[in-house]
């Protein structure tokens, strides 16, 4: 996972899902994990406006590791690092601090993001 994870950052142009499309060649088993890291993304997402989140408001990763992380199913599980680290990528999302104290903080963009969406 941390290789993968390392090499789409590395690469600033790619997106998540053409990323995955070109490392998988089970189309079926691609397809299926961006879907599960489309989820993860619009949970967190949808995490921050339901909390009526202004920028730099933030979740703790202690939240998604003990609340988040026992609903999702194991291919969400395994694709929640990934899916963060997208957000990321996108600047939605900073993540601050060293777990268990770590959050993620939602940015300017994931501020203007979530009321697009929502509107």
């Amino acid at each position: 996972m941390i290789k993968l994870i390392n090499m789409f950052l590395n690469d600033p142009e790619i997106n998540y899902e053409s990323f995955i499309m070109d490392k998988f060649q089970d189309q079926n088993q691609a397809k299926t994990i961006i879907k599960a890291i489309a989820k993860v993304r619009e949970d967190i997402m949808q995490k921050f406006y339901d909390q009526q989140s202004k920028p730099d408001h933030t979740i703790m990763m202690k939240w998604v590791v003990l609340m988040y992380m026992p609903q999702l199913n194991e291919d969400e599980k395994m694709m929640l690092p990934f899916a963060i680290e997208t957000l990321k990528k996108e600047s939605l999302i900073e993540t601050r601090g060293i777990y268990p104290a770590s959050v993620m903080a939602l940015t300017q963009e994931g501020y203007s993001y979530i009321r697009k969406i929502h509107t």
